[in-house]
């Protein structure tokens, strides 16, 4: 009986059809060309991105080539190798004008630098290591959170651009639930539940919303003297 009035709603109900400009040939391609454009452009992001990455790598290992001793962790990708290369030179760089120097300063400087030369060395010989068998990612931040990302909402292949509506973009519905194709909305409204604004973007990252929606908010208030 369920499945009976499940199908004669079904029935009832106007059937989903295609939009207008998908109804002719012309209109399809016109759609598949613009969301052609859209996987071009998300490409050109990504690559601007890869090579942010790039540059901070290389201007990092630069800095630590020229003797800077630098706080918080190395960019993600960074030659592993060339790192502890470098910090190994600079720590023999350090050491050198201390050999055969009496007193007690000396001597914990030594100490301390030969300490610092033997991890750098244990990191070089394991970063060879991972080299030789092939186990180095050398991902910048930018390409490992688009693959994460990627792998969450799948497909894994590469951008994905929907015909019907090529300015939405692939939102994740909460921790492991999925994800739909769409738009991130905010709505602000008052302690009654008044709305006072409402705002729009493809930006699946709530955090980055909080500006422009307080902004819209802030906006509707101004122009309606709430």
């Amino acid at each position: 009986m369920g499945s009976a009035a499940e199908d004669a709603q079904d029935a009832a109900e106007p059937q989903q059809r295609p939009p207008a400009a998908l109804g002719s040939r012309a209109g399809r391609v016109a759609a598949i060309k613009k969301a052609m454009e859209e996987i071009r452009r998300q490409d050109a992001r990504d690559a601007e991105a890869d090579a942010a990455d790039m540059a901070r790598q290389e201007q990092y290992l630069q800095r630590v080539e020229s003797g800077e001793t630098l706080a918080g962790t190395p960019p993600a990708g960074i030659d592993q190798v060339r790192l502890w290369r470098a910090r190994i030179a600079r720590e023999q760089r350090r050491l050198a004008p201390l050999i055969n120097v009496r007193g007690t300063a000396e001597a914990n400087a030594r100490r301390d630098i030969r300490k610092n030369l033997r991890k750098a060395q244990a990191g070089l010989q394991r970063a060879q290591q991972d080299q030789a068998t092939g186990a180095v990612d050398h991902r910048g931040s930018a390409a490992r959170t688009r693959d994460r990302d990627r792998a969450r909402r799948g497909p894994k292949a590469g951008p994905v651009v929907n015909l019907t509506d090529p300015q939405a973009r692939l939102m994740v519905e909460g921790s492991g639930g999925g994800s739909v194709q769409g738009y991130n909305s905010q709505i602000a409204s008052s302690d009654d539940h008044f709305v006072i604004g409402v705002h729009l973007s493809q930006d699946a990252n709530d955090l980055h919303r909080w500006t422009p929606a307080t902004a819209t908010q802030r906006n509707t208030m101004r122009t309606n003297r709430v």
